[in-house]
This record gives structure tokens, sequence and C-alpha cells, in this order.
């Protein structure tokens, strides 16, 4: 039984931590331009299909193969800034319209290039057996579970120890009071955005080794990091590892139990008790209200 919950502790924190990669570029981008992108699912998916088509075709790795998409997903930084500088008052509303437009765009096109086929990479994963705890982790958990954590540990630092990181936060928590303090306020916007697209990348490369993908695989994608990004809060990076590990226990937990076909009813039970507890507030907020 010991053995058995341990077990749903490893797997729980290797959920968790890609859904915090998922929720990261999510989170940053809505917290400095207010974007409700509700293509953000479409984004990783075409990460995803970068990574998995480098990988199939040029024999690389991970590193070089998430360092390429991330650095492809960029193209998406122009089209988010364009949105949150389009949309002045009511911001969230216009950009639900705009990028569920986007986002049908994008699904149209990945079918007409991928077509509909579900593709995974598939690879040699190595098994680590820790036999003193009774417990096993694959590599590929592992890669997923450090990826998490470099990056959270990464934007913390910065956030918190360099002037460029703590003007970003200032932009995301107030843009108005931070342009009134002389901070460059559209650069931050801009550096947000980019950093957000870089996160992207990165979780389409890992999520691609984990779960099918396919054109239609996107909006599960963007209602875990919606609901992520509204439960821990505007601007919270470490509430979103940390929100993101309890969401993936209780899940992990729920399919444990019941089966997995209870996951998705779960998430979406979630994702309306957040809305109801928390929207408002967290819309309000990025308002500046």
């Amino acid at each position: 039984m010991v053995q058995g919950f341990g077990q749903i502790i490893v797997q729980a924190l290797s959920l968790g931590s890609l859904y915090a990669i998922l929720a990261i570029g999510f989170s940053l981008i809505f917290g400095s331009t207010r974007v409700l992108n509700l293509a953000h699912g479409s984004f990783v998916i075409l990460a995803a299909y970068i990574a998995y088509f480098i990988e199939r075709y040029y024999s690389v790795g991970f590193i070089a193969s998430s360092i390429v998409s991330s650095i492809l997903s960029l193209i998406f930084l122009p089209v988010l800034e364009f949105i949150g500088s389009r949309t002045s008052t009511h911001k969230e509303s216009f950009s639900l319209i705009l990028t569920f437009g986007v986002a049908l765009v994008l699904q149209s096109f990945y079918s007409a290039m991928f077509s509909s086929d579900y593709r995974i990479l598939y690879s040699n994963s190595t098994i680590y057996n820790l036999t003193k705890l009774g417990l096993s982790i694959s590599s590929i958990q592992l890669t997923i579970i450090l990826s998490s954590l470099f990056t959270i540990i990464f934007l913390f630092v910065m956030f918190r120890k360099t002037m460029t990181g703590k003007a970003l936060r200032a932009t995301i928590h107030n843009d108005e009071a931070a342009l009134l303090s002389g901070i460059p306020v559209k650069q931050m916007r801009l550096l947000a955005i980019g950093l957000g697209c870089f996160a992207t990348g990165l979780a389409g490369s890992l999520y691609v080794r984990v779960s099918y993908v396919h054109p239609a695989g996107d909006i599960e994608i963007t209602l875990i990091a919606l609901l992520i990004t509204l439960f821990a809060g505007r601007g919270k990076i470490r509430r979103v590892l940390i929100n993101a590990w309890l969401f993936a226990l209780i899940e992990t937990i729920v399919s444990y139990w019941c089966g997995a076909k209870w996951r998705e009813l779960l998430s979406s039970l979630f994702i309306i008790i957040v809305l109801m507890g928390r929207g408002e507030e967290i819309l309000n907020n990025s308002s500046g209200k």
C-alpha cells in the first residue's frame, strides 16, 4: 500500500511538472498582456510537431529538438503582441474571441500539413529503481521534472535578483504604476511574451514524449494552462508549479481509484470551481482595479 502510494507521488510529480511547463507560457503572457490566449494549446501542438519531425528525421536528441522548437515558437510573438496592443479596453473579452479564431485557423492548418494522424515520440526510456524506497522512475519522468524545476528556478531568480526581472515583475503586477516609475513597459511586455513563447516550445518538446499529438489536441492543453494560471494567480510563478503538482496529485489519485475516464470530468469541474471562486478576482486584478 505504501509502495503503491509512493509510485502515485512519483507519477503526480511527473504529470504536475508537465502541467507546470504547459502553464508557464500562458501565465507569463496573460500576466504581461492580459491576453487570455485560447490558442495556447495550438502553439504547444506546433512545438510538439517541430520536435517530433526534427528528432525522427534528423536523429537529434531532446536538448537539440527542444532548443529548436523553443526558438521557432517565437514566431507567435508578433501575433500575441499585436493582439495585446490592439485591445486596450475589455482586453480579456476581445482576446478570447481573437485567439479562438487563431486556434481554429491553426487546427485547419495542422490538419492540412500534418494530417489527423496521432503522433508520439517513442524512446528507450531508462528505468531507475529506488530499491530502498521501493519506487521506480523513468528517464522521461525525470527529464520532465528537472526541466520544470530548472525553468521555475530560472524565472524565480530572474524576477527576484535582476533589475530586468524586477521591472518585468512590476509590469506584470501593475503596468500603469510601472510606466509612471519609468519602466519601459512595452519592452517588458515583449520580453514576457518572448519568455512565454520559449517556454511553450519547451512544453511542446516534452509533451510529444508522453502524449499523442494531433491537430485537435490543443483544447485539453489550453484548459490545463488556464486552470493552473487562474488557480495560482496572476504572475505567481512558484504557485504555478505547486498548484500543478497539487492538481496532478488529485487527478492521479482519482484515476488510480476510479479510472482514467474520470480525469477529464475532474478537470472540467475544477475549472468551473476556480472560475466561480477566483475568476472575477483575477480579471479585476489584470485590469488594474
